[in-house]
């Protein structure tokens, strides 16, 4: 009688065995990679949204500061504030300047006399950003304001938005161009490229009268 034949020892995977490996691997690499990208998405989200918040908070300190410290008294000529709307074909790239003093934090350099300080957009490779233009108002007046760098406050704004409220006749208006009274309210309004949400702050101005 023949004795049986000794089963020989497994040395590699079948095809079918390997097909469902790889298939399992793809599948965990897969949703790893899901759950990776979707993290990295939330926390650029969570980022972006944190970033735009304290610039807005920024923003707003910034304005509210120099309402605060608008001067009494400007240069001969000058008008205290200054608001030009250039809205149109849907789109929203409202301007406003004020007269600013010396001191003023970094707008303004102590001793330099008064400032010219415009609020625009300025557009840039992503779209446009809110700056902060400054110029210095010579004591000559023949000499035309001496310009300082810009100071980029908001990145991605789609549309800027400038009203004031006049007491007056009880309404917003788009232009302000009384050299006397200051509007009573600044209403400012933004959109965003990036998707984020409309936002609106309404700031009051000091009860005060531009004088030369």
């Amino acid at each position: 009688m023949t004795p049986p034949r000794a089963k020989r020892p497994r040395d590699a995977f079948t095809l079918l065995e390997i097909i469902l490996s790889v298939a399992i691997l793809s599948m965990v690499a897969l949703a790893l990679y899901q759950f990776v990208g979707s993290t990295l998405i939330s926390a650029s989200v969570a980022y972006n949204a944190g970033t735009l918040q304290s610039e807005l908070a920024g923003f707003n300190r910034v304005f509210q500061a120099q309402a605060a410290n608008l001067p009494a008294r400007v240069p001969s000529g000058a008008q205290l504030l200054t608001g030009k709307s250039k809205r149109g074909a849907g789109a929203a790239a409202d301007s406003i300047m004020w007269i600013s003093p010396p001191g003023n934090g970094v707008f303004a350099r102590r001793g330099e006399g008064y400032f010219f300080a415009t609020l625009e957009l300025v557009p840039n490779r992503d779209g446009s950003r809110l700056v902060l233009s400054r110029a210095v108002i010579q004591p000559d007046p023949n000499l035309p304001p001496k310009p300082l760098p810009d100071v980029p406050l908001i990145s991605n704004v789609a549309s800027f938005e400038v009203a004031y409220y006049d007491a007056r006749i009880n309404s917003w208006v788009d232009d302000w161009n009384d050299p006397v009274a200051l509007p009573n309210l600044v209403r400012f309004r933004m959109r965003f490229t990036t998707g984020a949400p409309d936002y609106e702050t309404v700031i009051r101005l000091p009860t005060k009268t531009a004088r030369t």
